[in-house]
């Protein structure tokens, strides 16, 4: 190889290994924001054929993501007539990628199914235990033909919300840019900062990053700011995704994060 080719070759390098501009993704953001909650929902009989008794009947909603799962919604009374439905209405909410339905005679309902947002959308019927389809489905509702025998709403999956949303961090508000663009790149650097505001120490900090590749967003390794420290940067592997975000796992009551974000 000549002197040209190989400076050629070595400018060529430089240039893919070059960082992007900064870009500020997250302003003031905390751990509770990052956080979605089951919706409101509501409950009505339906003459479709099922199998349940004459008797009250309990209902409740967990909404999932790719991280965990939401405290349950609160719980809804339904007696329906013998041997027929319960139509379940569940608002969307924005960021969830499931919602987990809770559906039996007990005063603490247990789970019957989990549905995608997809279904949801779409309306679901719950024909079995864990088994659902979309056919017959009313849109923005889940039609429930049988009570649940999985784990009920006190189980400890779902006693403390791990309902961490890319999905919601995605879409631009807030203390976000929305999600980045990383079509193409191989590498994430992220700066994250925690704000102490009114503390009188520096306050600890984790946060997680997301990709997404197709549909699905997936979580990365967790990156951790000691308590005492201002900032770090962590590196996050983006080759084969199209979207990245970092979303705010923990920080100390009264503090915010700032993270800033370079590709490569």
């Amino acid at each position: 190889m000549t002197t040209e080719n190989r400076l050629a070759s070595y400018a060529s390098t430089l240039a893919v290994c070059k960082r992007d501009e900064p870009i500020l993704h997250r302003t003031g953001a905390t751990a509770a924001g990052d956080l979605i909650a089951a919706p409101t929902i509501t409950a009505a009989k339906d003459a479709t054929t099922g199998v349940m008794a004459a008797v009250a009947h309990k209902v409740a909603v967990a909404v999932g993501t790719c991280y965990g799962y939401s405290l349950r919604s609160d719980i809804v009374a339904i007696t329906p007539d013998e041997n027929t439905s319960v139509l379940v209405t569940i608002p969307q909410v924005v960021g969830a990628e499931s919602y987990v339905v809770f559906f039996s005679t007990d005063a603490a309902p247990k789970r019957l199914c989990e549905i995608t947002e997809a279904q949801r959308a779409a309306g679901a019927v719950c024909t079995a235990v864990e088994t659902v389809t979309t056919t017959g489905g009313t849109a923005g509702k889940v039609l429930v033909k049988l009570v649940g025998t999985g784990a009920d709403t006190t189980a400890a999956i779902y006693a403390t919300s791990t309902a961490i949303a890319p999905g919601k961090v995605a879409v631009a508000g807030t203390g976000t840019s929305g999600s980045i663009d990383c079509t193409g790149r191989q590498t994430a650097y992220v700066r994250a900062l925690a704000n102490p505001v009114a503390l009188t120490a520096m306050p600890a900090l984790t946060v997680v990053p997301f990709v997404k590749t197709g549909d699905q967003w997936a979580p990365g390794t967790p990156g951790i700011v000691t308590a005492g420290v201002r900032s770090e940067t962590f590196t996050v592997d983006v080759k084969g995704a199209s979207e990245f975000v970092v979303c705010i796992k923990s920080n100390t009551s009264g503090a915010t994060a700032d993270v800033t974000v370079q590709l490569v």
